[in-house]
Parts: C-alpha cells; sequence; structure tokens
C-alpha cells in the first residue's frame, strides 16, 4: 500500500485474522472466539485491497459463512 491514498471513517469488520484471540483471558469465551476465528476469518490484507485508492465513508465487512 506504499504510496496509496487511503481515507476511511468508519471499518467494521467481523472476523479478520489478528492477535485478538491471543489476548482474551476469559476461558469461557477464548474457546468459541478460536473457533469462530479459525473457521471464518479473513485476512487484514483482503481488507487493505478492498480500500485501497479510494475513499470510504462507512465499511461493513464479514467472511460470507460468518452470520451477522
Amino acid at each position: 500500500m506504499a504510496g496509496s491514498i487511503v481515507r476511511v471513517s468508519i471499518v467494521s469488520p467481523g472476523a479478520i485474522t489478528t492477535e485478538l484471540t491471543q489476548t482474551i483471558t476469559d476461558t469461557d469465551l477464548k474457546g468459541p472466539f478460536e473457533e469462530l476465528y479459525d473457521a471464518f476469518a479473513i485476512s487484514p490484507a483482503r481488507i487493505a485491497e478492498t480500500i485501497l485508492d479510494v475513499t470510504v465513508n462507512e465499511f461493513i465487512v464479514r467472511p460470507s459463512r460468518q452470520q451477522p
């Protein structure tokens, strides 16, 4: 994305491959979140490619198999 101009107001992604599941300390929540992310998470690069060189006011994205 070097040299690109990205202007975004709000990005509301669903399950995105990040370190989030590694930071969950509640054992009741950690397992279900890990299962969700293992099954559905998409890469941050896919989000970045989607908004490359455009102006986005609001952007909500989920993996197609993830329920709203």
